[in-house]
C-alpha cells in the first residue's frame, strides 16, 4: 500500500494534480497504451508487455537522468543516449537541453523499430 501512495505522490507532484491522476490511472488499469506529455507536446507511446511503463516512472517522474553538474546557462553542444531504448531519455535530454545535438542508438532491434 505504501508503495502505491508513493508512487501515485510522485506522479501528482510531478505532472500536477489532475494530469497525474489521469496518467497513472491510464498506465496502471487503463488498456490505453499512450499518454500525452504537454511539457513535451508529445504523445509517448507503451507497448503491452514490455518495461515502458517503469521506464517512463524512472525517466521522468524520478529524474534519474537528471544531471545536476550543469545549470540551465551551461551550453551542453551534444549528447550521445546510447541504449536509446523506447527513446523516453532522449525525450528527457531534448526537454533539459533544447539547443543540443542528440544521437541516439539503439541496438535492439525491437526498441530500434518505435
Amino acid at each position: 500500500m505504501y508503495k502505491f501512495i508513493f508512487i501515485l505522490l510522485k506522479y501528482t507532484q510531478t505532472l500536477g494534480f489532475w494530469k497525474g491522476l489521469q496518467i497513472f490511472y491510464s498506465l496502471k488499469w487503463s488498456s490505453q497504451n499512450h499518454v500525452y506529455l504537454s511539457f513535451l507536446k508529445k504523445n509517448l507511446f507503451f507497448r503491452p508487455k514490455s518495461e515502458d511503463r517503469y521506464t517512463f516512472f524512472e525517466v521522468f517522474l524520478k529524474e534519474c537522468y537528471q544531471v545536476k553538474t550543469f545549470t540551465q546557462s551551461d551550453k551542453v553542444q551534444n549528447i550521445i543516449d546510447a541504449g536509446a531504448n523506447a527513446g523516453f531519455a532522449t525525450l528527457y535530454f531534448r526537454s533539459q537541453f533544447p539547443e543540443a545535438t542528440i544521437i541516439a542508438i539503439e541496438p535492439e532491434s525491437k526498441n530500434f523499430q518505435i
